[in-house]
């Protein structure tokens, strides 16, 4: 059970990391151009009168420039996360295997109360029946 909890999480985290490198390895241009080739000219012509650009270039320079103040808050955030689900992940691993070890000891502790208390309810029989003679 614990190796299938722990292919489980690996699989999890791996698939976190290839999306934050997936998020910061894409071209921003590429993306940006695309996003503006669909936007309406009212749309286009908002965007210029908010940041003071005109055309593509200009407002591309202005998007990369304020996508880049985020990028480093976006990614710190990324890394605690996955630091966080990390570290969940070896104290669950480190509880479960805690748990079934002393899951063992009570059983065997078990084992041996029910042999002392069998051994001493026949001496308490023996002096029982040797008390009534």
């Amino acid at each position: 059970m614990l190796k299938l909890f722990g292919a489980m999480m690996g699989v999890s985290i791996l698939g976190e990391v290839t999306i934050i490198l997936l998020l910061f390895v894409t071209d921003m241009n590429r993306v940006l151009e695309e996003r503006w080739k669909h936007l309406s000219s009212q749309k286009t012509q908002q965007i210029e009168n908010n940041w003071q650009c005109t055309g593509f270039e200009e407002c591309k320079n202005v998007a990369i420039n304020k996508a880049r103040r985020y990028e480093a808050l976006t990614l710190s955030i990324a890394i605690a996360i996955v630091t966080y689900q990390v570290g969940m992940i070896l104290a669950s691993y480190f509880y479960v295997r805690g748990l079934n070890k002393k899951q063992y000891r009570i059983t065997v502790f078990t084992k041996k109360e029910k042999e002392l208390t069998t051994k001493d309810d026949k001496k308490n029989q023996k002096r029982s029946s040797q008390n009534e003679s």
